[in-house]
């Protein structure tokens, strides 16, 4: 084992032994929490690796129309006043790590590319995101959020808003867009932000949440986990180049997509299978990774919400939790019966998705190798169609800008979201171990696949042209 290794399961059984055994009591210094377990894992790995970009999370948009950047400035300081995670900073207190919601917050940050022209234009603004979105953090002194605004022109501006993952998390990006968009609407109107009032902070959440983990419902879900889990497969491994510690080097992102017409036939095969699109295609890229792999049981991670308390809808803050499905395609099944298993997988995932992944890992202790990810190095991601998206501001339209990030966190990644003409996303994976055209036939495959579940269900997996 390395010394790497050594450190971070030293630090992992700290955390484990100061976890409370009772309910923490009510009251003290609101301004600080524990940290969640999902946090506590990103603040290990941070403590072995400082200074690491792996766990950045930036965002690019591309603004057509008039922007008032100090309106725009204020907006920024006033969604950090309502989001108590924008403002955390995380340090150890007696060998337990804590965070605190009084860190500094950075003002926006303006960039003026208005008198360049043409492809140096292009060039300066791509070296601004690259170097924006790879530019580390420090958990212990923040701010653990940076927004820059690229000046194009008079009507043309591209925001660059880049969060750390310990404060941040997939559906927080609609949060944090509709309070800007909010709050940057009343700076221009001087009316009141049109915003939900918050239930709760993250603060709260997480004081709930270790509460949870000393409870029985928490050793109950635990206690789930480790018996369907138990004696694990081989993780999925799609390397055809050798492995090396520390090596993962991010790969050009590859589509992928179902049409609109198999889409729409993914809605009737769900309606007749009583199943959801993404059991459908969870299902579809199990086979896909079987028959790449020859493996019959599959582990594949997927994030999930894991928001349980109604208020923390409304919040900025790092809830997601990584389930582990485990996904049986043993005895040659038809399309109909693997349905069936991929749908009890997927619901008792859902009904346990909040014990935390970095806990599970501790607990089934897998045989921790440097060159891959523990136990799910390939995850699947549908988007959630009702999670709350971005809205043009007044006087602004808002688009997506491309992002090419460097940092890579799984062996492979498949990233969906619903659209108005299919399902449409891509394929994020590790170019050292992987070719480029290999991914391109798994993305090939899986649209294959997708439409044969749409088919005929009484085929069997065998007889896929996958």
């Amino acid at each position: 084992m390395t010394a790497r290794s050594d450190r971070r399961s030293l630090l992992l059984r700290q955390l484990r032994t100061t976890l409370p055994t009772a309910p923490a009591p009510a009251g003290g210094d609101r301004a600080e929490a524990p940290l969640t377990g999902a946090q506590s894992g990103l603040w290990v790995i941070d403590q072995i690796d400082p200074g690491s970009s792996q766990y950045n999370v930036p965002l690019a948009y591309r603004l057509h129309g008039h922007l008032d950047l100090a309106a725009l400035d204020r907006a920024l300081a006033a969604v950090v006043a309502r989001q108590e995670a924008l403002r955390a900073v995380f340090d150890a207190e007696d060998d337990e790590p804590v965070q605190r919601f009084q860190g500094p917050t950075a003002p926006l940050r303006v960039v003026d590319l208005s008198t360049r022209t043409g492809a140096d234009r292009e060039r300066e603004l791509r070296e601004v995101l690259r170097a924006g979105s790879n530019e580390s953090f420090d958990l212990a002194t923040g701010p653990l959020l940076r927004v820059v605004a690229v000046c194009l022109g008079a009507d043309e501006h591209v925001l660059l808003v880049v969060p750390h993952h310990i404060v941040f998390d997939g559906w927080s990006v609609g949060v944090f867009l509709r309070d800007l968009g909010a709050c940057y609407q009343a700076e221009l109107t001087g009316q009141p932000a049109d915003l939900p009032a918050l239930g709760g902070t993250y603060g709260d959440y997480a004081r709930w949440h270790r509460e949870w983990l000393a409870g029985e419902e928490c050793r109950r879900t635990r206690d789930h986990w480790l018996t369907r889990l138990a004696d694990l497969p081989a993780p999925v491994d799609l390397a055809t180049k050798p492995r090396r510690p520390y090596a993962a080097a991010p790969g050009t992102p590859v589509p992928v997509g179902v049409d609109a017409t198999s889409a729409a036939a993914l809605d009737e095969t769900c309606r007749r299978a009583q199943v959801t699109p993404f059991m459908v295609l969870l299902a579809a890229f199990a086979v896909v990774l079987s028959r790449r792999t020859g493996a019959t049981d599959l582990l594949i991670g997927s994030p999930m919400a894991n928001r349980p308390l109604p208020y923390t809808r409304h919040l900025v803050g790092y809830f997601v939790n990584l389930v582990v499905l485990r996904v049986d395609l043993g005895g040659d099944p038809t399309l109909a019966e693997l349905l069936g298993r991929v749908r009890d997988v997927a619901v008792e995932a859902y009904e346990h998705q909040h014990y935390p992944f970095p806990e599970l890992v501790d607990h089934l202790a897998p045989h921790r190798d440097t060159t891959v990810p523990p136990m799910v190095p390939v995850t699947f991601v549908l988007q959630d169609a009702e999670q709350e998206v971005a809205t043009d501001w007044p006087g602004l339209r808002i688009e997506v800008e491309e992002l090419r990030v460097d940092g890579t966190v799984s062996d492979l990644t498949v990233s969906l979201a619903p659209g108005p003409d299919g399902l449409w996303g891509d394929i994020t994976y590790r170019a050292d171990i992987c070719d480029r055209s290999d991914i391109e036939d798994l993305a090939s495959a899986f649209a294959r696949t997708v439409r044969e579940f749409a088919s005929d269900p009484d085929v069997r997996v065998s007889s896929l042209d996958v």
